[in-house]
């Protein structure tokens, strides 16, 4: 078994911010649910990488002044993460001699299918990732967050056939429930009374009921899934089709995002700034 540290260390020179490695077992309790035997048959770890959204990035939207910085701020857009994923993969398999597979989008192939039923494999599946390596949890808001940067990070997967000693599944709490998310979206699209249950590498988590119809239409800084490899950008193009197949918009520039950013410099995150992301005249 490779040394979980020895790992990290390695992600971390390729430019990966945070690392977390979980076994497959993790994700086969109901069985290949989120089809990664499907992607690579011989898979035996999960490794996760996780990229900081800029936050100067969300202060364009935040201010009405530049949306634009959202997608230059981004790791996804500007393809960081690929080139990280591919430089470690490459490093890995030369000096362990194990195969690595990079995910940095979801293949479209795991979308096919009935188009009357929800396709069972979803989007945020990435997040699931993260919290089965142990990088996080999943908040009321339905938002990943870590310590480290809240709700500001996307995450890659790369699946090996080596096996990597584990990291255990975050047991800290980092939403305190303060219902901020709710409260900051215009259309009333967090419930404030239904739950949702996920079980996750043997964990129930759940968090307030979410109404993806609403948040399609979203005029607040809503974006395109960024895990979605289907070649289109148009959110409201990928409506249809996503709500299907139970894809979701990415919220971390939209209103119930900020609110999350700016609740969170407040309590436990951990990357700090001089001035606060929210000014007194912010709407």
């Amino acid at each position: 078994m490779i040394s979980n540290s020895e790992i990290k260390e390695l992600a971390v020179k390729c430019g990966a911010e945070l690392f977390g490695a979980a076994p497959i077992e993790r994700f086969l309790e109901d069985g290949d649910k989120f089809k990664l035997k499907e992607l690579k048959n011989d898979v035996k770890s999960v490794i996760v990488m996780g990229f900081s959204v800029n936050r100067g990035a969300l202060r364009g939207v935040e201010e009405g002044t530049n949306w634009g910085a959202v997608n230059a701020g981004s790791p996804v857009n500007p393809m960081v993460i690929p080139a990280v994923t591919y430089k470690f993969s490459r490093l890995f398999e030369q000096k362990y001699g194990y195969e690595a597979v990079c995910l940095t989008k979801i293949p479209p192939s795991l979308f096919k299918g009935d188009v009357e039923k929800a396709v069972e494999n979803t989007v945020l599946f990435f997040e699931y990732a993260a919290y089965a390596a142990g990088l996080g949890e999943i908040g009321a808001g339905k938002f990943f967050l870590t310590e480290r940067y809240g709700v500001r990070q996307y995450f890659a997967v790369i699946l090996t056939d080596a096996e990597i000693e584990p990291d255990e599944i975050s047991e800290k709490s980092i939403c305190d429930n303060c219902g901020e998310c709710a409260k900051a979206c215009p259309y009333g699209a967090i419930s404030t009374t239904e739950t949702a249950v996920q079980k996750i590498g043997g964990k129930t988590v759940s968090w307030n009921k979410l109404c993806v119809e609403k948040c399609f239409v979203c005029t607040y800084g809503a974006l395109s899934n960024q895990y979605l490899d289907d070649g289109d950008f148009n959110i409201l193009n990928r409506g249809a089709k996503a709500m299907n197949a139970d894809i979701e918009p990415s919220r971390i520039s939209s209103a119930c995002g900020r609110a999350c950013v700016a609740h969170l410099e407040n309590t436990v995150m951990k990357d700090r700034f001089v001035n606060k992301f929210r000014m007194e005249k912010s709407q």
